[in-house]
């Protein structure tokens, strides 16, 4: 979710703004490129993806040392949210076109664009995540009303299930076993950090701090949840166990640091951080050290996944 599209939420001090059309968001990053600290060693056969401004916003890749950005869409519209499939053959995103937010798939290549969800404009859709087998894909649907829900299809968009519909429900997440969904919601009063099976039963709360925590993402061997939190003033990186016990704090930067992606191998986590006005992507072990800022500025969260197949 980004700025720049019709994102979902409000995140004050952050990267985010809620709004149904492009023309009522506030743009809050700025395009260019940020200034590259040592890069991070390529974890060899992954890439980021990550979506900038190139005119308008677009979907790139890179390798994780930020070498080899590539962009794949070229349209007029705003392009953001990018996730990877388990395989890395293909890139779901959100869309803005013809101002209805819905999702599309385009290969890793750039090429054979589909779009995934087909509605009108009382719906947008975003957020999208792969379940482990890439058979199906969560997102985050918005109705006109503005309550948000989880909703999950199969991948080319049918078979479409609705699993939730309370307040603020956002930001789904596999896990690794494909058993649960991570995601974020308001219907305790703040955001917390929730999971579900994936039918949307057995819901569990795993946070319960006063404070917002936002966009959970789970280790690939599925024993912890990274996710963003306002808790110790501005955005933070913390993990935790998948039961929501042994919390710990990894960035503590004075400014936001948001949108946790695992490398596949987990041994590393990327972040956008809001440093100098821009948005750079950074890296660090899963542990919090070694951070290491990458030479472009996103609009919104990394995503972390395997490299095509040749």
């Amino acid at each position: 979710m980004t700025p720049g599209s019709s994102a979902f939420r409000h995140r004050a001090g952050g990267l985010l703004t809620l709004g149904l059309a492009a023309s009522a968001v506030t743009l809050l990053l700025l395009g260019g490129r940020a200034p590259s600290s040592a890069p991070a060693a390529d974890a060899g056969g992954t890439r980021l993806a990550f979506s900038a401004f190139n005119g308008d916003e677009e979907i790139f890749t890179a390798r994780p040392d930020g070498s080899d950005q590539r962009q794949l869409t070229r349209n007029s519209a705003l392009d953001y949210d990018p996730a990877f499939s388990p395989n890395g053959d293909r890139i779901a995103f959100g869309s803005q076109r013809r101002g209805v937010d819905a999702i599309f798939t385009i290969s890793a290549s750039g090429t054979d664009e589909r779009r995934v969800t087909t509605h009108n404009g009382a719906v947008a859709d975003s957020q999208p995540a792969f379940s482990p087998d890439g058979k199906r894909i969560a997102i985050t649907r918005l109705r006109h009303k503005g309550q948000s829900g989880i909703f999950t299809m199969r991948a080319d968009g049918s078979e479409g299930r609705q699993l939730t519909r309370k307040p603020g429900d956002e930001s789904p997440a596999y896990s690794p076993n494909g058993k649960r969904i991570a995601f974020d919601s308001r219907r305790t009063g703040q955001f917390d950090i929730f999971t579900m099976r994936t039918d949307g039963s057995h819901v569990r709360r795993l946070t319960h701090d006063p404070a917002d925590d936002f966009n959970p993402a789970y280790s690939p061997n599925g024993k912890r949840i990274a996710f963003d939190s306002r808790r110790k003033g501005q955005s933070s990186i913390f993990t935790m166990r998948t039961d929501g016990s042994h919390l710990r704090r990894l960035t503590h930067d004075s400014k936001a640091d948001q949108f946790p992606a695992y490398s596949p191998a987990g041994d590393r986590i990327a972040f956008a951080g809001h440093r100098h006005g821009k948005y750079p992507v950074f890296t660090m072990r899963a542990d919090g050290s070694d951070e290491r800022q990458l030479p472009f500025d996103t609009s919104s969260g990394p995503a972390w996944g395997r490299a095509p197949r040749q």
